[in-house]
């Protein structure tokens, strides 16, 4: 679902499609995108839906998560090895920290964050190098506040990406958009 914003300025209007909005204690926060660069923007709004601030983003972050007034995004880029871009921002949208983690796979495809006992969980499908079509491995590492690897956790989950994660207490949840893979490789359902 698509929420449609109207941002109008003295001879332009910008028209902004929100992909993700999350809930801080005070604000919200939204990602989107508009023009046919898809440039990424955040925005924030107060409760009362009064706009707060709007920034371009560098970076296109795949998942985001809201803790202590502070958006956590986590993007990822391919190199020679690819690798996971965390970025923290505060309640007036200025980055006030980001850092990288490299992994080695040929693709890293992050699908969620989310912040637990002042650690950061990123939950991901990783295609290992020389993959076949449909040969994800799905992860979930634990980072210190400052993005230093704790932990990789391998899920044993070897039936696709998953899409999106989510903690509800002490229990995660996963998503995925498919019933499995069939002997070739390919999406089920």
């Amino acid at each position: 679902v698509a929420t449609l914003s109207l941002l109008s300025h003295s001879h332009y209007c910008i028209i902004f499609i929100y992909e993700y909005i999350f809930k801080g204690s005070e604000r919200y926060y939204l990602k989107t995108q508009t023009n046919k660069k898809l440039e990424n923007y955040i925005q924030t709004f107060s409760k009362d839906g009064k706009e707060e601030n709007t920034v371009q983003t560098k970076r296109n972050f795949y998942s985001a998560c809201v803790s202590d007034d502070k958006l956590y995004t986590i993007s990822s880029y391919v190199d020679e090895n690819p690798y996971l871009v965390l970025e923290v921002f505060d309640n007036n949208l200025s980055m006030i920290y980001s850092n990288s983690f490299e992994f080695d796979a040929s693709l890293i495809f992050p699908s969620g964050i989310f912040i637990y006992e002042n650690e950061i969980y990123v939950f991901c499908g990783v295609a290992p190098r020389n993959y076949k079509y449909g040969d994800i491995i799905n992860y979930l590492f634990r980072f210190d506040s400052e993005f230093n690897l704790l932990e990789t956790r391998e899920l044993e989950l070897h039936d696709g990406g998953y899409q999106s994660i989510c903690r509800i207490d002490n229990l995660l949840y996963m998503a995925k958009t498919m019933q499995g893979l069939d002997e070739n490789g390919y999406a089920i359902g």
